[in-house]
This record gives C-alpha cells, sequence and structure tokens, in this order.
C-alpha cells in the first residue's frame, strides 16, 4: 500500500558539461535548447538487512559513456550528492540569485558542497534559457509576444507592456514514486514541473500585462522548459541531482543511526569542493549577466490593427530567486509498481558497491540500538494524530525518545465501552478489547496516523503500535464474520448454561459482585454457583454472520477461580487460519507505521505450551498447537520489513525464550516488582545483572524496564506512591542498566491522578500536577543514558552481590566499539530509607581500562552534579538514605564538549569497475561491500567498489527477498 511523505526539494539545473565557472554562458549570451539525452542516474539503492550502512546503489547508464573512467566520476559524483542531501538539512537546500540579497545566496554548509556548486550553477542557467527562449526572433519568442500583444489589444486596448514582464521561474518535484521490497528501493517514477513565480511576475509592471503573459506563458512557454528540464541534455544534473534527493528521503526514513552524528549535522568534509570562493564567482557572474541582459535591443515592429511603425524595447535580466518547495502529495513509497520500475530501464545497468570508512564514533554503528520508549495514550491526551504537531515530535525527540508507542488508535468496542461504564461511568472501552485493525476515524484515521508516521521519521522516531494477539473485543468484526478462528464451546456445553453479552449487565447487582471479583474478595459460596457458573465462566453466547455461536472468553490462567476478560474473545491458536489472520495484522501494521512496529500485549499467552495448557481441546480448541507461531512470523515479516521491531509485554520466565524465538524486545518485571513492590531482594537484583550463567547479557540488552504498567491496577502514578527521594533513586536505576526504557505520558511530569491504563479515560487536567523538577531529572537521565555504555554495555559487579548491603546496588557498565576503544561507568544506589555504608574492598584497576601506574591521569566523573572520585585501589563511602550516583571513568585532561568532536564528513572514491555481459550475471554472483567502523566520529569515507553491469530490477530487488522456512 501506497503512503504520502513530505519532500521538501529545492532544485536547480545543473550544467552537462565540467563545473567550473568558466564554462557557464557569458552574460549576455542566447542559450539554446539541446536535444533529449539520458544521463546515467543512480535509480535504485539497497541497504544490508544485517547493517543498514552497508549500501548498494543500482545505476541505469542511459546515453553516457561506459567507459570506465566516465562511469567512475559520473557514479562518484552522485553518490556525493546522495551523501550531502543527507548531512545538509532540507531547509538549507535552496540557493537564491538575486541582484538584491547578496548575502543571501546559500547556505555556508551547502555552498561548500559539490551539490551547492552544481545548484547555483544550473540556477543561472536556467535563468540564461528562460531569457532566451522568450527572444522576439526565435520561434517561441515571437509566438509569444505576437500572441501577448494580441490578447492584451483583445482585452484591454492600447497597453505598454514592460519588456521584463517574464523574468521568473522556478523548477520543482511534480511526483517520486520509489518501489520498496524490504531495504531495497528503486525509483520508478521522478517528474520535474516548472511553474511561474506569480508573486513576483513584473517588477513594476502592468498587472493587467502581467496577467495576460501569464497566461500566454503557460501555454507556450512553461511546457517547453519544462520537457527541456526533463528530458534535455542541459539538465541531465537537475535530473542526478532529483533521483540522489529522492533516495537520500527514503534512506531517512528507515535509518537513525546516524541522527547524531550526521544526518542534518552539516558535516560536508569528503564531499566539498577544494575551491570556496566558486559560489562567490558564479554569483558575480550572474550579477553581471542580469545587468546586460540575455538581450537588451529595440526594433521596430508594425502594429497588426493600425499599420504603425512602433518601436518595442525588449529586455530580459534572468530572474530573481528560487523558493523552498514543501509538498506532501510529491513523495511516495509503493510495492506495488515493479513492472514500470522494469519498464524505465533505458541503458546497461550496473551496481556500485559503498562502503563507509573512516567513521571514529562507535554509535554510528548503532543503527538499532534500544533507545527509550514513550507510551503516548492518545484517548486519554485527547488529541487527533493531525494534532499532534511536528514541534511535540521533535520535543519528544530533544527529551530522550527514539520510539513512540502509540496506545489507543484502534476501533473500540461498543460492548467493551458499555461493559465498562456499567461498572464506573468514568470508565471507557478497553484498548485491549479491539472491535477492528482499523485506525480509529474520529482521531483522523489512517491517512493522518500515515502523516503522523511520516512526520516522527523525519525527526528520528519510530512510531509502534498495539497488536493483542491473544483476544479480539467479544462483539468484534471478526467474531461477527469468522466465528471459527475463535475458541468455541465444546459438544455438550448446555447452550442455556451461558450468558449473551447483554445478559452480564442485567443482573442489577452485577457492578458489586464484578467489582467484588475485581479486588479478589468476592467469595464463591455454595449459593453462588450461579454466578460462578455464568459470571465466572468460559463461554458466552453471540449471534453471528453465521448463527448463534458459543464462544470463550479471553483468559491467562487455566484456574476456574480466576475471572475471564468478559469483554473479550479468545483466539484459538491452534488454528492455521487464526494464525494466517494474524501474520496480515502484523503486515498491515509493519507497513502503517512505516517499519516502525508494534507493542504485543500478553504474548506468553501464545505461546504453545501455554496455550495447550489454559485450552485444551476439553475447552473447545480444534486441536493443539505444534509449533511456534512467533518463530516462522517474525522471520517472515523481517524479510519483507526488516526494520520492523516487535517489543512483547510477556511474563512467566517467558522472556528470553521469546527472543529467541525472534521478538526484539521483552517486558521485564523483575525491576518493577523490587523498585515498586520490594516483591524481592536487592541481592536477587544484582544477581540479576550479573550473573552472566543466569541472565545473558544479550537478553538484558533487549529487556524492556519501566516504573508504570498500565495494565496493573495496583500502581496509579509512581510520583504518588514514592517520595521523591526514593523516586529519583529508582529513576537512576532503571535508567543505567541495560535495556529499554519505558515512560508513561505524564510519568516525566508528576502526574498523580490519571490512571495509565488501557480503560480510564482523562481526568480534569486541571486537578493535575506538573512538577518541573521531576521532569528535569528525567530528561537529564534519559539523555545521559541515551548511548551503546548504558543501552548494551556489560555490566558487572564491583562486590559480589550477597556481599552489598540489603538495599545497595553497585555495578560497572563498559562498553568496547569495534574499533577497540573502552568506555567504562560506576553506579552506586542506596535504595533504602536507612544509611548504608558502601565499600568496593580491593578494586583491580585493570578491570577499568587503568594500567599500573597511570591511576593519576584519570578520575571518575560524577555525571549528576556530585563529588568527582579519585581512582584508588577501593571506594568507600557512607550512602544516605535514597542516595545515588553515576560516574563516568574519563582522563582528567578530556573533554566531555560535544561540541569539541571533529566535523568530519563523507569522501566517494570509485574503487574499480567491472563489466560483465548481461547473460553472465546472476543474483549469486552480485556481491556486498564491507563496512568498515571504528571509534570517535570523525567522517564517513563511502568506498565505492565493484561496479557491475548487467543486473535488472528485479534481480537487484532480490537480494533483499528471503523465504520464510
Amino acid at each position: 500500500m501506497a503512503f504520502v511523505m513530505a519532500m521538501s526539494l529545492f532544485l536547480s539545473p545543473i550544467l552537462s558539461t565540467a563545473q567550473s565557472v568558466l564554462t557557464l554562458p557569458k552574460p549576455g549570451t542566447l542559450v539554446s535548447e539541446t536535444q533529449a539525452f539520458v544521463p546515467a542516474l543512480i535509480n535504485g539503492i539497497r541497504l544490508d538487512p544485517a547493517d543498514p550502512l552497508k549500501l548498494r546503489f543500482m545505476i541505469d547508464a542511459g546515453q553516457d559513456d561506459k567507459d570506465q573512467a566516465s562511469l567512475r566520476h559520473n557514479v562518484d559524483r552522485q553518490v556525493k550528492y546522495f551523501l550531502a542531501a543527507l548531512t545538509i538539512p532540507e531547509k538549507d537546500m535552496w540557493v537564491n540569485l538575486s541582484p538584491y540579497e547578496s548575502d543571501r545566496v546559500v547556505t555556508d554548509a551547502l555552498g561548500q558542497t559539490e551539490l551547492g556548486r552544481d545548484m547555483l550553477a544550473q540556477d543561472y542557467i536556467l535563468k540564461q534559457v528562460s531569457a532566451s527562449v522568450i527572444y522576439p526572433e526565435n520561434g517561441l519568442g515571437k509566438e509569444f509576444w505576437q500572441k501577448l500583444y494580441a490578447e492584451t489589444r483583445a482585452r484591454y486596448g492600447n497597453v505598454e507592456i514592460p519588456m521584463d514582464i517574464f523574468n521568473k521561474v522556478w523548477i520543482m518535484p511534480a511526483k517520486a514514486v520509489v518501489f520498496e521490497n524490504g531495504l531495497a528501493a528503486y525509483v520508478t517514477q521522478a517528474k520535474l514541473k516548472v511553474m511561474l513565480d506569480s508573486d513576483h511576475m513584473a517588477i513594476n509592471g502592468d498587472i493587467k500585462a502581467q496577467d495576460v503573459a501569464k497566461d500566454i506563458a503557460r501555454e507556450i512557454i512553461l511546457p517547453a522548459l519544462e520537457k527541456e528540464v526533463n528530458e534535455g541534455a542541459r539538465f541531465s544534473r537537475v535530473r542526478q541531482i532529483f533521483h540522489a534527493m529522492i533516495l537520500s528521503k527514503w534512506y531517512r526514513q528507515k535509518i537513525h543511526g546516524l541522527t547524531r552524528v550526521y544526518l542534518d549535522q552539516k558535516k560536508t568534509a569528503g564531499v566539498d569542493i577544494a575551491d570556496k570562493q566558486e559560489s562567490a564567482r558564479i554569483y558575480e557572474l550572474y550579477v553581471g549577466a542580469y545587468k546586460k541582459g540575455v538581450f537588451d535591443f529595440i526594433k521596430e515592429d508594425r502594429d497588426v490593427v493600425s499599420g504603425e511603425v512602433v518601436a518595442h524595447k525588449y529586455f530580459s535580466g534572468g530572474l530573481d530567486d528560487f523558493a523552498m518547495v514543501k509538498d506532501a502529495g510529491v513523495f511516495h513509497v509503493t510495492h506495488d509498481d515493479r513492472d514500470l520500475a522494469m519498464a524505465n530501464l533505458s541503458g546497461d545497468v550496473y551496481t556500485a558497491d559503498v562502503m563507509l570508512e573512516g567513521i571514529d564514533n562507535a554509535s554510528v554503528a548503532e543503527v538499532d540500538y534500544p533507545g527509550h520508549t514513550f507510551l503516548w495514550n492518545v484517548r486519554e491526551d485527547g488529541l487527533r494524530f493531525d494534532e499532534i504537531t511536528t514541534e511535540m515530535l521533535e520535543q519528544k525527540k530533544k527529551d530522550g525518545f527514539a520510539v513512540l508507542w502509540m496506545q489507543g488508535i484502534w476501533e473500540e468496542s461498543p460492548f467493551s465501552k458499555a461493559f465498562n461504564q456499567y461498572w464506573e461511568p468514568a470508565r471507557s472501552a478497553s484498548m485491549y478489547a479491539i472491535y477492528d485493525y482499523k485506525v480509529r476515524e474520529d482521531y483522523g484515521g489512517e491517512k493522518a496516523f500515515r502523516d503522523l508516521v511520516a512526520r516522527a521519521r523525519s525527526v528520528g522516531l519510530r512510531i509502534n503500535v498495539d497488536v493483542v494477539p491473544n483476544h479480539m473485543a467479544a462483539d468484534s468484526k471478526w467474531a461477527m464474520e469468522t466465528p471459527e478462528i475463535f475458541v468455541n464451546a465444546p459438544e455438550g456445553v448446555d447452550p442455556n448454561s451461558v450468558y449473551t453479552l447483554n445478559d452480564y449487565m442485567a443482573d442489577p447487582d452485577f457492578p458489586r459482585k464484578a467489582e467484588a471479583v475485581a479486588k479478589g474478595t468476592y467469595q464463591f459460596t455454595g449459593e453462588d454457583n450461579e454466578y460462578a457458573r455464568r459470571y465466572k465462566g468460559v463461554f458466552f453466547k453471540i449471534m453471528t454472520n453465521k448463527g448463534m455461536k458459543l464462544l470463550a472468553h479471553g483468559r491467562e490462567t487455566p484456574d476456574a477461580n480466576v475471572t475471564a476478560w468478559q469483554d473479550t474473545v479468545q483466539i484459538d491458536w491452534s488454528n492455521p487460519k487464526a494464525q494466517e489472520r494474524m501474520l496480515q495484522v502484523l503486515e498491515y501494521v509493519a507497513d502503517l507505521t512505516g517499519q516502525g512496529g508494534a507493542r504485543l500485549d500478553m504474548t506468553h499467552l501464545t505461546m504453545k505450551d501455554i496455550f495447550n495448557r489454559i485450552w485444551p481441546t476439553t475447552m473447545g480448541s480444534t486441536g493443539r498447537m505444534t509449533g511456534e507461531f512467533w518463530e516462522s512470523a517474525s522471520a517472515y515479516l523481517k524479510s519483507r520489513y526488516p526494520l520492523v521491531r516487535l517489543m512483547a509485554e510477556t511474563y512467566w520466565e517467558k522472556e528470553e525464550p521469546l527472543q529467541k524465538l525472534g521478538i526484539d524486545y521483552t517486558y521485564n518485571k523483575y525491576f518493577f516488582e523490587y523498585f515498586v513492590e520490594f516483591k524481592v531482594s536487592s541481592k536477587d537484583v544484582m544477581d540479576f545483572l550479573v550473573n552472566r550463567q543466569r541472565i545473558s547479557l544479550d537478553y538484558l540488552s533487549r529487556a524492556v524496564n519501566f516504573l508504570e504498567n498500565h495494565d496493573d491496577p495496583r500502581t496509579v502514578r509512581v510520583a504518588a506512591m514514592m517520595p521523591r527521594d526514593r523516586l529519583l533513586a529508582a529513576i537512576t536505576m532503571l535508567t543505567t542498566v541495560p535495556g529499554k526504557v519505558l515512560i508513561h505520558n505524564g510519568q516525566m511530569e508528576g502526574r498523580t491522578q490519571d490512571k495509565p491504563n488501557a480503560i480510564w479515560v482523562t481526568q480534569d487536567k486541571k486537578s493535575e500536577t506538573y512538577d518541573q523538577e521531576l521532569f528535569d531529572f528525567y530528561s537529564r537521565m534519559l539523555s545521559l543514558t541515551d548511548s551503546p555504555l548504558f543501552r548494551k554495555g556489560e555490566v558487572n559487579a564491583v562486590v559480589a552481590p550477597y556481599d552489598l548491603p540489603e538495599g545497595v546496588f553497585a555495578f560497572q557498565r563498559k562498553y568496547t566499539d569495534e574499533g577497540g576503544r573502552e568506555q567504562y561507568a560506576l553506579v552506586v544506589v542506596n535504595y533504602s530509607g536507612e544509611e548504608k555504608w558502601f565499600s568496593s574492598g580491593n578494586m583491580d584497576l585493570s578491570r577499568w581500562g587503568i594500567q599500573p601506574g597511570e591511576e593519576s591521569k584519570f578520575t571518575f566523573k560524577d555525571l549528576l552534579g556530585a563529588d568527582d572520585r579519585q581512582t584508588q585501589g577501593s571506594m568507600e563511602m557512607s550512602l544516605k538514605p535514597w542516595e545515588y550516583h553515576v560516574w563516568a571513568l574519563s582522563k582528567k585532561t578530556a573533554t566531555t564538549d560535544a561540541a569539541a568532536l571533529p566535523t568530519g564528513g563523507i569522501d566517494a572514491t570509485v574503487l574499480n569497475i567491472e563489466k560483465t555481459g548481461m547473460s553472465s550475471v546472476g543474483t549469486s554472483q552480485v556481491r556486498a561491500a564491507d563496512l568498515n567502523l571504528t571509534s570517535a566520529f570523525q567522517g564517513f569515507r563511502p568506498v565505492i567498489g565493484a561496479i557491475t553491469s548487467g543486473l535488472s530490477v528485479d534481480q537487484f530487488l532480490l537480494i533483499s527477498r528471503h523465504q520464510v522456512p
């Protein structure tokens, strides 16, 4: 399914000859139209599923020379366009040749690049071409002026026409379509259009004459210019730039690991020009052309009506400026244009492998390390998708988040709403009793949601949404249309022994009993057998499109004393049709979220051992699950959407098994149970963190840690439950242990009233609290720990876990990047209301990368502003109640100022060219270049490897396609 994303481009055509100010037409030179020409174009890009920084470009050679030197030069230049379009912010992609604005010609960063220099050069050419086209002695110009005089006389009488009337045009994208297959994309359409600038048509000219001139220009002049731009040899490079920008736009949607160090960072080394004054000289040349004019002469014309000879002065002096084009309808991604992609090939096809070199910051390599997740309950905030502004999204990024989990986007169940409001009027339908996987229209519908996804991706945020694999709403569209994919009552169940959905609310005593059941205080005595059989019963009666059915409510245990979820219906996971239906939902979600992902509700209930235990055939399942759905489903899903990520809510020690089945992240309630509920000891938590025989580091780095859980009625808001000092200590632990951090909306602000659960409706915000100090602490901790060191680095014991006082945590964080450089941090927290003594005993400094005799060169710098600590053989200190520290090991002379990092950039080089016949090249012969990554950022050096001809679009895209076993 195609979806629309905003595209911001600012284009001007580029010379097809060598780039030099000397090759530009001299002022006063008429520039003629050129023959149609198809240049070598970068038409496709493929990312390696294992590492999206490995790039393979597809080049349609068109009519360009195919010798090694020419092709190498062409590919090198276009890759630099692509890379420059990544590092220059889109808002800075403009040039402005105006005689009145010498201080606003081009932004500093863009002006230093080949891309900016070439844009300016073609802006100059565009002005010369547009002026030349209306030269009154040529075909189109003669036709234009004759018709202008005739139309003006006919409409307004004898009007004096200013001869500089046609002095402003621009080029803008008309349509860009990318055919996408997994991590491969191919440009199927790239159309430019030429427009008049209606706001600046003629300086000091006659308005009536301007209106006529615009109409005639659109009829006669613009079609010729548009054809020249889209087909002519003179504008070959504008089309090359357009293709490079289209693919860079697609790349931006996929990759966010470069955001902090390269994307939009203006790091132009490697794509810059040696002569930094070329842009200024182009401007000087333009001013000369503007003053002199392409043509400036007086001609005697004979008036067609009076027959008199009239002297007309003809002048053309160029154009004033371009405008930034923002058109959400320009850029489309589709999965249905394969035939068009094949039809668009016009020459031999080559592939070029690009290898990035010289990256010195390990965070660049961490394309997908688990950033923080923010749960945004759209129902709680009452926001439509189009009311979530780009500024709000940018703020969430600044607050330290990488993922937005948008809760409550699906159509809600009428029965669930009535059912819950029967309990308590302030409730609404459960967001986990889904009526249908259709985006809610009252929040803007699918179109508005896809636009939200596109805007989120543009600022570096993923979007996740809920998928509930275990059940649907009891009155769901699915239950009506396909009751066979749910658990049906086995033979022998008396239809009269179960209620219909309406029966649940017919009993006047239902609210009292239901509330007592929910609180666990209702006792099922003999006189209540009827209630136990019906309200606590598994099945309910419902009229579907296929007749009356007895279906099962969803439940999480075979224990008959635990209430089923009465507003849900249980999916039969032993039924292959049910699994197929859920896989379709996952594919839809992957597409809807732009390869963001899904948060999977109660995932462990859909594993075969648990499902078979809860739902044996005697309870209505059609059979037994024989395989794990998530193993095949995740493999298939990522073959089509390699960047999609699945986060599972799961319990019962199924976290690590689900990760092994392909789930990317799993809930870790272990920390919640300690820091919020004190269910386990601190010694157990420490053992959990550092005992690799018990828990793998890979598991920890893919865990989702949280202090609030919307599905847990025992927590209202942590800010209401915990004293301030205890809460800050808990936040310190939450953010410094490995894994993902999950934050609910309102949690950072210290809300104390709103209930973060699935059925509660927004309360009056006037009664809410807003704690700026708490918000600032959250923001600081999320920002400090948003790095591979804290999210996936090693966690090691400083003191044996069972030697620490109860309530005291002390552990080392260590991360080694691919360049072998090591980063260290020390976390010490007293999570108790009593003063405790901490002693590290003998600290082996070699475990901190410190060689004997070098202790004085290092210090433990407290990232939270407390006292720094010297690196010695031991650390001893008294810890006040709830005291916390995060120390980073650093050299005393080292700087932590991000602005002090070297600037760096990209340098693209073609290594070699290999030409083979089409018939002898198959998919297996196409290799991917390796990507060399090192540590502290200094810049990229993409090396373009073997360029191989003979690869079709089908073969190019096939590289990203995998079959599911």
